[in-house]
């Protein structure tokens, strides 16, 4: 098993806190403390082969030959972008920043410009936060936005027609900063993961959202969480130096009920890990954080009935120390191109690995 690094993309000028690929695999957002969000365009041999929505609808620019900044979006907020997502039409993008504000960025037909430019335009601006927004996350139809923040809340926005952004719900239940949200891929399930060492689930009852199951489990500060390859599973990572993966007690579409099945330690001097992603093509677990290093976890080939006896066993398939030359902030895998891993570090660089098992 190997995870070999293909490119560094240089640009920010701080910290990079986030990245995340667009539906199609061709294009790489990041974002940081410089207060930009920054759009990549991955070269012919990394682009997937699925059709890009985005192309189709607005005339994106091809994608290049090589790894190339293709945007730089500033001036939306005025301080740190902790957070940016793709909608999952491929045309928006929603970012967090410090400054309590959630803004949408539009990508624009391409008209007359050459190949390789996009044009970006804010659209909107969603504020209603008291403190410093951490993370945001769009549903899986790019009806539902939920961003949370500093100030213990998670806000629920509906969508509408033209850019404009309508407050369905504010959930109240975290007793700390809540650092990060995700939909389920699926269903209108939300999660949550805060600093006061619990993971939320969310579902909307008699229109309006309500927590249906606190996790416990981790010692100290949740990160991050990714939903597992399988729809009943996630995986969450902590300020404790553990993932720790959990599943559904009563099976896919019931999450009111939950157990943990696995806990995954390996961290030097149990370092915080920051974030880790569960890829639901190939079913690696990759994680990063304050040690510097990427690891990659994968279940157990050896033992094919784990999952289904609760049981299941994974094993560190790769591990890159100073992966980064800092901590590492953020990991993703391709949702086309299962074998590429993209990461940010706060050594204000992005980072692109291929990982290959055994025989591949």
């Amino acid at each position: 098993m190997s995870l070999k690094r293909r490119a560094v993309l240089a640009g920010h000028t701080d910290r990079v806190w986030h990245v995340a690929w667009s539906p199609c695999g061709k294009y790489l957002a990041s974002c940081g403390g410089d207060r930009a969000v920054r759009v990549w365009g991955a070269p012919t041999s990394q682009q997937g082969s699925n059709a890009d929505p985005a192309a189709d609808a607005t005339q994106a620019p091809a994608v290049p030959v090589e790894w190339r900044l293709l945007a730089t979006l500033e001036d939306g907020q005025t301080r740190t972008v902790r957070c940016c997502e793709w909608s999952p039409c491929g045309r928006l993008l929603a970012a967090v920043s410090f400054d309590a504000t959630c803004v949408i960025w539009e990508l624009q037909p391409a008209g007359g410009r050459a190949a390789g430019e996009m044009e970006w335009e804010l659209t909107a601006s969603v504020e209603g936060h008291e403190h410093e927004a951490k993370s945001v996350a769009w549903n899986r139809g790019g009806t539902l936005l939920a961003t949370c923040s500093r100030d213990k809340s998670v806000w629920i926005w509906e969508c509408l027609q033209d850019n404009d952004f309508e407050c369905l719900s504010v959930l109240h239940g975290h007793e700390q900063d809540v650092k990060f949200v995700r939909f389920h891929p699926r269903e209108d399930v939300l999660f949550s993961a805060s600093y006061d060492d619990t993971l939320k689930v969310w579902q909307e009852e008699d229109d309006d959202w309500a927590c249906v199951a606190t996790l416990k489990g981790h010692t100290s500060t949740v990160w991050g969480l990714s939903i597992g390859s399988r729809d009943d599973g996630l995986v969450s990572c902590s300020d404790d130096g553990s993932l720790i993966i959990w599943k559904a007690a009563n099976g896919e579409g019931n999450y009111d009920k939950w157990r943990i099945v696995s806990k995954l330690e390996g961290q030097q001097n149990k370092a915080t890990v920051y974030s880790v992603d569960w890829s639901r093509e190939s079913g690696a677990i990759a994680s990063g954080g304050a040690d510097d290093s990427i690891r990659v976890f994968a279940e157990d080939l050896e033992q094919p009935q784990g999952w289904a006896l609760d049981s299941p066993s994974f094993v560190c398939e790769a591990h890159v120390e100073k992966a980064h030359e800092a901590d590492v902030n953020c990991v993703r895998w391709n949702p086309v191109k299962p074998w590429l891993l993209a990461s940010a570090g706060d050594d204000q660089v992005v980072s692109v690995w291929e990982f290959r098992r055994s025989g591949e």
